[in-house]
């Protein structure tokens, strides 16, 4: 989750950047939408490919720690806390 955070974080600050090779011949919202699914489409990919690394990873090493059960029980509270805040974040 931090790399994918701060693959966002450089491609905001290079977002000035790159509006500087904008050219007239597209409207200039048009540019900046095409800029902005490109990095969400990215961070996604982003997201999906570390998340799939660290499985991989997880899964390769024997008796990975989360695979343990006192772990397994942290990881169900930080899953638990997830899911509050993207409930809550939904009806704010």
């Amino acid at each position: 989750m931090p790399a994918t955070l701060l693959f966002a974080l450089a491609w905001l600050l290079s977002f000035e950047l790159m509006m500087k090779s904008y050219t007239p011949r597209s409207h200039s919202k048009t540019y900046q939408a095409v800029l902005y699914m490109t990095l969400l489409m990215s961070l996604i990919l982003m997201f999906l490919m570390l998340g799939a690394a660290a499985a991989l990873i997880a899964c390769s090493i024997r008796r990975a720690w989360a695979f343990r059960a006192a772990n397994r029980g942290l990881l169900g509270l930080d899953a638990a806390a997830a899911l509050l805040a993207a409930i809550g974040s939904r009806f704010s």
